[in-house]
């Protein structure tokens, strides 16, 4: 064991980081309100703190591909004098990404790019959704009971496996893992759809995992340590255990980075919010769960 680092007195530093990189997040989010609308389904509009796709906001996305050249700015403005306001426009390659408020028509938008670009072909050059306002937020509903349900059962796990000290450690650091995640998305406004639903209950399930190896030695040295104090026996834990979390997050982290590199883009949210993620979490197992557990067993 390296005497000279102390996770523990380490723990006094990394959560001041942790709570920087936090309020960064939410000034984005305050920030982020003045960009990002969504539309109600009483035909209110309401600022959003995130870049929530068209899953939670509703909305209709077109992926075109207007058989020319056209320059983002010329495709916004003819949307928005002729159709809808503030169009959102994306290139990618060939292709162009308009988002929109809920267009019930999609003809509508079809006949106003074939008038102003003769080589667009409707049948053959367009994808296209539309989700109304009511169904993405049931959408949005469903998402937040799936994350409180998720958090709920962990919470009672680790209260009937250890204690309720541990359970609270662990969801304090849920939560850490959780806002930091968000925090990420917040700051470099990354799109969130559903996928990032399933990111984040990915992200619950191996960080209360790691949480809980470091949890059950910790456990296990109570018993064979009897007479050390109990934060010596949470940072010999801590030491026992790093070369395991540091291992399996690698070996997790380099598949991840695989889909990430040649996944293709839609793919690129989905594994941005494991890889911020997962590193949140081996991160709280480390620097947040079990110096709570420490600091509330004395």
């Amino acid at each position: 064991m390296n005497k000279e680092l102390n996770f523990l007195k380490m723990s006094k530093i990394t959560v001041w980081v942790s709570l920087l990189i936090l309020t960064m997040g939410i000034f984005s989010m305050i920030q982020n309100t003045k960009t990002f609308k969504m539309e109600k389904a009483d035909g209110t509009i309401s600022s959003l703190p995130l870049n929530l796709g068209i899953e939670f906001t509703g909305g209709s996305v077109f992926e075109v591909n207007l058989g020319e050249e056209s320059s983002t700015t010329e495709l916004r403005e003819l949307l928005s004098e002729s159709l809808t306001k503030n169009p959102q426009i994306q290139k990618s390659g060939d292709v162009y990404i308009i988002r929109t408020e809920f267009i019930s028509n999609p003809d509508e938008i079809y006949l106003l790019l074939e008038s102003k670009y003769k080589n667009f072909n409707k049948d053959e050059d367009v994808s296209s959704e539309r989700i109304g306002p009511l169904f993405s937020q049931e959408l949005a509903k469903r998402a937040y009971l799936a994350t409180f349900i998720g958090m709920l059962v962990i919470l009672l796990y680790i209260s009937i496996r250890f204690s309720f000290i541990f359970a609270q450690g662990a969801l304090v650091a849920l939560v850490h893992d959780i806002l930091f995640v968000l925090s990420y998305f917040a700051i470099f406004k990354v799109e969130i759809g559903l996928p990032f639903v399933a990111a984040i209950l990915t992200i619950l399930g191996y960080s209360i995992n790691d949480t809980i190896v470091v949890f059950d030695r910790i456990r296990e040295n109570m018993n064979k340590l009897k007479n050390e104090k109990f934060s010596k026996i949470c940072e010999t834990s801590l030491w026992q255990t790093l070369s395991r979390t540091i291992n399996t997050t690698t070996t997790t982290l380099l598949a991840i980075m695989a889909i990430q590199i040649f996944g293709g883009a839609t793919l690129k949210p989905f594994t941005t919010a494991l890889i911020v993620g997962f590193i949140a979490g081996t991160y709280s197992s480390i620097f947040i769960a079990t110096p709570y557990v420490n600091s509330k067993q004395k």
